[in-house]
């Protein structure tokens, strides 16, 4: 049996802390990841640098280090650095679009669930002023939703497939995909 995780991750709410059980219990037989295949490249020297520091316990130089390469956005507002983080984010998304062999899509992280709704809804208004959604949305539980947006699956359904989907197409949690029409609901 070969295993593959992180027990420093958020852990699965289902699953779980088996990974940090298994480093607790076993540490001199746990391998450990030791070549680090992320921030490679001449560009990503100081967060390289930054993260080995910040692994030492010089975690106010590796912060300093990161400011130096303005790789740290500050705010005076927690709503204000949300802006920002929204506005970076629809122009890395807008040059996505126009080269997407050559941009990667960026993505934003939250911390919480009030944080992803937050950043959510300033992406989609960014996008309906921009007709890249329909401005016209349906609201399921918190959060809305309009033709174009893209959506992850946070739990998995087996009985929601794809037409013609066999037993295995179901969606499983991280599903990506984007929504193609809107069916009122009837009666």
């Amino acid at each position: 049996l070969r295993t593959v995780g992180d027990p420093a991750q958020h852990s699965s709410v289902e699953a779980g802390g088996a990974w940090a059980a298994i480093v607790t219990q076993h540490p001199a037989t746990t391998p450990t990841l030791t070549e680090n295949r992320r921030m490679q490249g001449d560009e990503m020297a100081d967060v390289r640098l930054a993260a080995e520091e910040y692994r030492n316990g010089q975690i106010a130089q590796a912060l300093r280090r990161l400011e130096n390469g303005d790789r740290i956005v500050t705010a005076a507002t927690s709503s204000e650095l949300l802006d920002n983080l929204s506005a970076d984010w629809y122009l890395d998304w807008r040059r996505h679009l126009a080269a997407p062999d050559e941009v990667a899509a960026s993505r934003m992280l939250a911390e919480n669930h009030a944080v992803r709704r937050d950043l959510n809804e300033r992406a989609q208004l960014l996008l309906r002023e921009d007709g890249l959604i329909e401005r016209d949305g349906v609201k399921i539980g918190e959060a809305t939703f309009h033709v174009g947006d893209q959506v992850v699956a946070r739990q998995q359904d087996r009985n929601l497939r794809p037409t013609g989907g066999d037993r295995n197409s179901f969606v499983r949690n991280g599903t990506r995909g984007v929504v193609v029409g809107i069916d009122a609901p009837q009666g």
